[in-house]
């Protein structure tokens, strides 16, 4: 994806790097247990795609972009029925990258997808 900031750069770089060598060095991924991450309408994508539920050790730090400009929205991070995380923002819009980050101990089940949405406040 593209980023707004070098800052961005360097950190996301840094963190490619950590997880690769996590991923060679340190998990069984022959025993993962994966769900993909949905954007819902009006999101035009969301990174990380999927997550492997099994090791989830640090927090989850989601990133997308709204595909048009908003005003006065929430953006919800659920699974099935159960709201995981939500936060108002008074603007977003497509060329700013939106971050939302879920603490490790959230309670994140192997069977379901999460979703990522939008929602103008009424």
């Amino acid at each position: 994806h593209v980023h707004d900031l070098v800052d961005f750069v360097s950190m996301e770089g840094k963190m490619a790097g950590k997880n690769a060598t996590k991923y060679v060095f340190e998990q069984d991924t022959s025993s993962g247990s994966f769900i993909k991450v949905v954007p819902q309408t009006g999101i035009s994508y969301a990174v990380p795609q999927r997550i492997d539920v099994q090791h989830i050790l640090e927090p989850i730090e989601f990133k997308f972009r709204v595909s048009k400009p908003k005003r006065d929205i929430f953006i919800s991070i659920s699974q099935g029925e159960r709201l995981l995380k939500r936060a108002f923002h008074p603007v977003a819009i497509p060329s700013e990258m939106i971050n939302m980050t879920l603490p490790a101990t959230s309670q994140i089940n192997d069977d379901e997808p999460i979703f990522i949405s939008i929602k103008e406040r009424a």
